[in-house]
């Protein structure tokens, strides 16, 4: 029962994301909602062997909550940048390694993913032993301060942000 109330699920959201309620596109909400229920059935169901990572919905919601307002931030700040007159911008764009406290992929993949869909940031790529997160900024520096405190800035905000939130929120307790 709860594997049909999913793909319901599934089905209105296509419904609504498309806008176009009417029995072929139905139909093709519920082909797509089928084969997405294929593809992740395995993350639905408890097993003991492996995590079971939509444990927690109030947690996800609230990374989900983290992430978007985060895109508005980004987007308000990237749209700034864009109408300042090219004589006036100071950015100097790098990249940050970030240590990473998880060495889950799962996590790792949603982490890096959700840092690369942040306007003026993208995932660079993982070390080999999976503690080290590469990500570009648009904005590496502080004019006003060379000791590379900005960095050490940015990378504290992504692990408390986004890194912390994706553990807990992936979390079996």
């Amino acid at each position: 029962m709860r594997n049909a109330t999913f793909i319901f699920v599934l089905v209105l959201l296509w419904l609504l994301a498309t806008g176009n309620f009417n029995l072929p596109n139905a139909v093709v909400g519920l082909i797509a909602a089928l084969v997405s229920g294929f593809i992740i059935r395995d993350y639905l169901v408890a097993n003991r062997d492996r995590k079971n990572y939509f444990r927690h919905p109030l947690r996800l919601l609230y990374l989900v909550w983290i992430f978007v307002s985060e895109l508005v931030v980004g987007s308000i700040q990237i749209g700034w940048m864009l109408l300042q007159p090219r004589s006036r911008w100071a950015y100097a764009p790098g990249i940050l390694a970030v240590p990473l406290d998880t060495r889950d992929d799962v996590e790792i993949t949603i982490f890096a993913n959700m840092i690369s869909m942040i306007p003026g940031t993208l995932t660079v790529d993982v070390s080999e032993d999976k503690s080290t997160l590469y990500m570009h900024v648009i904005d590496a520096s502080d004019p006003g301060d060379k000791a590379g405190s900005r960095k050490g800035k940015l990378i504290e905000y992504v692990k408390t942000n986004f890194e912390a939130n994706v553990i807990w929120a992936m979390q079996q307790r």
